[in-house]
């Protein structure tokens, strides 16, 4: 259940608090002698609006602050989880999930492969046509990843311009295939800007840890920028 639900829900027993504090006070100043029980059920009887009043406005008040205190902290947890300039998953995140996903694909005996891209002389781009042509660059290869990858698929940009995308239930040559489809739609969109890929496929055996997970695919990509760049390679 989110969080935003959550909290709602929490906050309704609170919001008793209001009509049994004003029974309090009338319990403290009541001059009667009249037995407790007697007194009690006296005391609601004529005044069963006005509790009524304080438990239903106390709980509406209750519930909007629980509504938005519950939306406010999923969204500071995504935030934390995102990147602020292209709307990918962060390094974080996508270590996270990695983990998950290595575990998962062991149990399942199913596929679990990873791309690496890296936009070729962006330093370049960056010193010959600023900072803000070099991040609308990122951004716009944000949203072509983000058309390509499926929902169970991450998207992320672990750090400067380098972008990983980890892929469930996917084959080496699927994975291949996506980084040239990739490849040639960023040619096609980013004009004057060309990607270097690098491709890996989770082994259990060769894969113990996500770090050797990561360096298969890092020296994947390392050799399609030594090779020339604009291109892809397989780990």
């Amino acid at each position: 259940m989110a969080r935003a639900w959550r909290y709602p829900l929490l906050a309704i027993p609170i919001s008793a608090g209001a009509p049994l504090g004003w029974l309090t006070l009338r319990l403290l100043g009541r001059t009667t002698g009249a037995p407790l029980i007697d007194w009690l059920v006296a005391e609601v009887r004529g005044s069963l609006a006005l509790y009524l009043y304080l438990g239903i406005s106390t709980t509406i008040v209750a519930v909007a602050i629980g509504r938005v205190t519950g939306a406010l902290t999923d969204r500071l947890e995504k935030d934390a989880l995102t990147d602020s300039l292209t709307g990918l998953r962060n390094r974080r995140f996508l270590e996270a999930r990695l983990v998950e996903e290595m575990a998962r694909t062991r149990r399942a005996g199913s596929s679990l492969a990873m791309l690496l891209l890296d936009l070729d002389h962006f330093k370049a781009i960056n010193d010959t046509r600023g900072h803000d042509v070099g991040d609308s660059f990122l951004r716009k290869l944000g949203l072509l990843v983000l058309e390509e990858v499926r929902v169970s698929d991450v998207a992320a940009r672990p750090a400067g311009d380098e972008f990983a995308i980890l892929l469930t239930d996917t084959t080496r040559e699927q994975a291949t295939a996506l980084a040239e489809r990739l490849r040639a739609r960023t040619i096609e969109r980013l004009r004057g800007a060309t990607l270097s890929i690098g491709v890996a496929v989770f082994s259990p055996d060769a894969h113990a840890t996500p770090r050797d997970f990561f360096r298969a695919v890092d020296q994947a990509l390392y050799e399609a920028k030594s090779s020339g760049r604009n291109t892809t390679r397989s780990a």
